[in-house]
């Protein structure tokens, strides 16, 4: 049994509604996000947006899937894991290959503009999914220092990775995941003491 599958996906469209609130506060201005995205001088500004909601949705989501997979280890490959990843795979189905030509070299990849270009073998906007489905587990995994743990929670992301080894933001960021770790823990919990469903009762939740 577990907790319906449309109570988790709100909290994590919560979650990532407070993040951007939350960065903003922090007033990190567009010269430094840029850098901070390693994005080239030719990528217009107009993409730090669409950045910076991306990696709000990475940290949600895997943050959610990490706190959720430590309470029940066989959360993940289950019915309500299943639905969580294809909404937020549905929700950046546009940003991926993007977010894979800014990781690689800092521009816009040919992918990006022109999604019919034969490719060889995966995909990067593929390959960059698949590496932000599996950062939860290296996570749990991970027997590191604190910080080498975040890195990996956050290694599919574009700018916010790099925050943690800046000197400013670091701190600040970091107390912000940890808040999250913690409401969501908190929530969880919560729901856990409420309606469970199987997964057969869940098909058909919208």
């Amino acid at each position: 049994l577990y907790v319906p599958h449309t109570k988790i996906s709100k909290l994590m469209n919560d979650c990532t509604l407070e993040i951007l609130d939350e960065f903003n506060e922090m007033t990190v201005n567009t010269y430094e996000f840029r850098r901070l995205s390693g994005l080239k001088d030719d990528v217009p500004d107009l993409m730090l947006n669409m950045i910076l909601m991306f990696d709000a949705t990475v940290l949600s989501y895997c943050t959610l899937v990490s706190v959720i997979q430590s309470q029940e280890p066989q959360f993940v490959g289950s019915g309500v894991w299943k639905v969580l990843t294809e909404k937020f795979k549905l929700i950046n189905i546009t940003q991926f290959a993007f977010m894979a030509g800014f990781k690689k070299n800092g521009m816009v990849s040919p992918e990006a503009l022109n999604p019919t270009l034969p490719k060889d073998g995966v995909s990067s906007g593929l390959d960059l999914f698949i590496l932000i489905r599996k950062s939860p587990n290296n996570f749990l995994k991970n027997s590191g220092e604190d910080s080498e743990k975040l890195r990996v929670l956050l290694q599919g992301t574009i700018a916010f990775g790099n925050m943690l080894n800046h000197p400013t933001y670091s701190k600040t960021l970091t107390a912000l995941i940890e808040s999250k770790f913690k409401k969501i823990k908190n929530v969880t919990e919560q729901f856990s003491k409420e309606e469970l469903l199987s997964w057969d009762q869940q098909k058909d939740l919208k």
